[in-house]
């Protein structure tokens, strides 16, 4: 009888994961009041005793699996919740081990977190979501389907649409520099721009940009090279920007 009994237990189990229905947590972690949905986004928590009525639950809805991001980048990570109550934990998982990004406020309803993906983030076409209640971490959402984050092999310029009002050249990030940073700048019409990377002294290290570019917001990638391909020595640098009549120095530092 015994035997019959667990028979049937993973006779369910491979029932419910073949037809991708919620899978009972308890015949795999012991615990009575988990559930968990194997081939999507939702982990939820079930009423103790009852039929699988579900009362709280996360579900991941971006990133859902296939986006292409670029460290250094900045990207949302969206949700939904019911009855979640406080804080929510974002992780990222690779390879199978957990990374913490933040713990932020919930509104339980539908969740937002834009990512600020650090510059030296590895390399990999594995990584996914993981969000938990931070009150019972066991109310969770990890999609399994993974998404890719590349670094930037040399300079990189991104556009955003919103139009500015004014030219603007933003303190690089990260800074001091150990490896890369990224140069923003901001031009309220189209022009022709200039931006270079000098030492000390005076000297030209690195032309990042140069020619005409529209309006907007723009980013550029600097990978702590010169424009012989040699990685620069550690010390102050200043990075110049000249977009017509608009000229603006700014300071940074090398400690890779």
């Amino acid at each position: 009888m015994r035997y019959l009994r667990k028979l049937l237990m993973l006779n369910a189990i491979g029932v419910v994961i073949a037809t991708g229905v919620l899978m009972n947590c308890n015949l795999l972690y012991g615990q009575s009041n988990r559930s968990i949905k194997p081939n999507g986004s939702e982990t939820r928590q079930a009423n103790a005793g009852s039929n699988l009525t579900w009362t709280k639950w996360i579900s991941v809805t971006y990133p859902s699996g296939g986006e292409h991001w670029q460290a250094g980048t900045r990207h949302n990570i969206t949700w939904t919740s019911q009855n979640i109550d406080g804080n929510v934990i974002i992780e990222y998982w690779l390879n199978n081990v957990n990374y913490r990004i933040v713990s932020t406020s919930n509104n339980n309803v539908n969740g937002v977190y834009e990512w600020n993906i650090p510059f030296n983030q590895t390399p990999s076409n594995l990584y996914n979501i993981k969000i938990s209640s931070a009150n019972d971490t066991s109310i969770c959402a990890r999609n399994y389907n993974c998404f890719t984050i590349s670094l930037p092999t040399g300079p990189v310029e991104e556009a955003e649409n919103n139009p500015p009002l004014v030219f603007k050249l933003s303190q690089n990030y990260p800074n001091p520099i150990t490896s890369g940073t990224y140069i923003e700048y901001t031009l309220p019409k189209n022009t022709t721009v200039s931006l270079n990377i000098y030492d000390i002294n005076g000297e030209l290290v690195r032309n990042l940009m140069t020619g005409n570019q529209e309006l907007g917001f723009h980013k550029v990638y600097w990978d702590g090279q010169d424009n012989n391909g040699q990685k620069v020595s550690n010390g102050t640098y200043f990075y110049r920007m000249e977009a017509g009549s608009f000229k603006v120095t700014q300071k940074l530092t090398m400690l890779g």
